[in-house]
């Protein structure tokens, strides 16, 4: 618990979060063998509440998964076919120039073609 909150306070909650699911889960195989030791009927409830658990954590997944989904595409709007009407390479008098390109979902994407941030999409 001490890591694990050393990793929340240093704003690293990816490493937080792991550990917190390695210390759930010692905790969980702790208290079936304690509970096997003390009481060996309880052992089939935990495996029941175990399963209902892992079959909840699944479910809330897949509605995050398509909630997810629902977001992209909505902000995104619908894919066109007619972008390769603007591919091309875009400047000004002064040399600097963008280009612009299809991706292969069907979305316009622009980008620098100067500095350090050459062209960072792949064409297709």
């Amino acid at each position: 618990m001490s890591l694990m909150s050393e990793y929340m306070g240093a704003g690293d909650n990816a490493a937080a979060q792991a550990v917190a699911e390695i210390t759930a889960t010692v905790m969980r195989e702790t208290m079936t063998d304690a509970m096997n030791t003390h009481a060996p009927g309880m052992a089939a409830e935990m495996e029941t509440m175990r399963k209902a658990e892992a079959e909840q954590q699944l479910r809330e997944q897949a509605v995050e998964q398509k909630n997810n989904l629902q977001t992209e595409q909505q902000s995104r709007g619908k894919p066109r076919d007619d972008l390769s009407r603007f591919k091309g390479l875009y400047g000004d008098t002064g040399g600097r120039q963008i280009f612009v390109s299809e991706s292969c979902d069907g979305f316009m994407v622009a980008g620098p073609m100067w500095a350090d941030v050459s062209a960072w999409w792949c064409a297709m």
